[in-house]
């Protein structure tokens, strides 16, 4: 099973993938969720395609 499928499973999210796990200082675990479509990526203005997610 790939990666997306698991996220999908896990919270009910189509097409999104996990950046990054981390646990916060209570050990609570913190999920970077980014879309896995490509075409989501992209800048509306410019159309270049993002390869660094940020909050």
């Amino acid at each position: 099973m790939s990666l997306p499928d698991d996220v999908t499973l896990l919270f009910g999210l189509e097409g999104v993938e996990v950046a990054s796990i981390a646990l916060d200082r209570e050990a609570n675990p913190i999920l970077a969720l980014v879309t896995a479509a490509e075409q989501a990526r992209r800048c509306p203005n410019r159309g270049v395609t993002s390869h660094h997610p940020h909050a």
